[in-house]
């Protein structure tokens, strides 16, 4: 189903807010589609190319390592596969639902308190995450083990 708009604005409003957007008049959106699809967020999924960046000064490694994202419902789920710090096998690391927010340049992300098992299953641990992904395929975040006290950063760009 298609909607043609004659006016130049729409108004849509539900329980908790009130939405009103500007159209030409003429403007032609497509209904049959998710909200999500109607925009870039799907688009961010894929595997990204860059480094797993720890410690500080001379302490301070970084490493290879690609990690792939998924974008469904205005949630990001963030996959390190076999990550090493410092030598340390912490093995996959992966990060579910974390919340999505649009940005000027693409989508934020920042979740607390993810409950994850590390180094097959020998380490259970919480990990608080943020970051933020471009429109044009760049992915930074951070990443903070809290037992024992690890702090990571990546930054990468989008394999095409």
């Amino acid at each position: 189903r298609r909607v043609l708009f004659r006016s130049e604005s729409l108004k849509i409003e539900d329980d908790e807010e009130v939405e009103e957007e500007e159209f030409p008049e003429g403007s032609v959106i497509d209904t049959t589609k998710a909200p999500e699809e109607n925009n870039d967020f799907l688009a961010l999924s894929g595997v990204y190319e860059g480094l797993l960046i720890s410690g500080e000064g001379e302490e301070r490694t970084e490493d290879p390592l690609d990690v792939t994202v998924e974008t469904k419902d205005n949630l990001f789920k963030l996959a390190l596969y076999d990550a090493n710090v410092q030598g340390i096998a912490l093995g996959d690391l992966i990060l579910e639902n974390i919340p999505a927010k649009k940005s000027a340049e693409g989508y934020t992300f920042a979740l607390e308190g993810i409950d994850v098992t590390l180094a097959d299953g020998a380490l259970e641990a919480t990990v608080d995450v943020d970051g933020e992904v471009s429109t044009t395929g760049n992915l930074k975040f951070s990443v903070k083990i809290q037992t024992p006290p690890i702090e990571l950063s990546y930054e990468g760009t989008k394999k095409k």
